[in-house]
């Protein structure tokens, strides 16, 4: 059942290829290998969460977007692939992608999501601390202590300092 959906590499891994290889092998060029049977649901993404990740690397802006959209929607686990594409889609010079970006930041486990939150808060754009901002009331305990610890910690100019002192006040 999980056959196709590990990494390559791992023991109950099969390769689609080979399988079709052996397929030809036995029935040769008119086998009748046609399709598998993949779950693609919410709690078994691991057969769709390549392929949307893949799309996160498309040329056109409003693909991504859409793809960002799809999964800040959705409840799906991140796995370290998704986390270095959200990192790397940070660095748009789009503030609808970065806010997108951020809203996907719900889907990390605590201290990913805490970290990049954080990070996402020194933005030159308010809207994306805005939803930052949102994301880390949403899903830290002590948001007010964790952002008075970011602000004495954090070398971010005056003006981006006081946009967190402003949701403090």
């Amino acid at each position: 059942w999980s056959a196709f959906r590990v990494e390559e590499g791992e023991r109950e891994a099969l390769s689609l290829e080979r399988i079709v290889r052996l397929a030809e092998s036995v029935g040769g060029q008119s086998h009748r290998f046609k399709a598998i049977q993949l779950p693609v649901n919410l709690a078994m993404p691991e057969a769709f969460l390549p392929q949307l990740c893949s799309l996160l690397e498309h040329p056109d802006d409003n693909v991504k977007k859409a793809v960002l959209r799809a999964l800040h929607g959705s409840s799906l686990p991140a796995d370290a692939r998704l986390l270095a594409m959200l990192a790397t889609i940070m660095q748009s010079r789009d503030q609808l992608m970065r806010m997108a970006c951020v809203e996907c930041y719900r889907l990390l486990p605590g201290p990913d999501r805490e970290r990049l939150c954080l990070a996402a808060l020194a933005d030159r754009h308010p809207s994306v601390v805005e939803v930052a901002l949102r994301v880390l009331e949403e899903s830290t305990d002590d948001v007010h202590a964790r952002l008075f610890a970011w602000l004495n910690d954090v070398c971010a100019p005056p003006h981006q300092q006081q946009r967190v002192v402003a949701y403090l006040s």
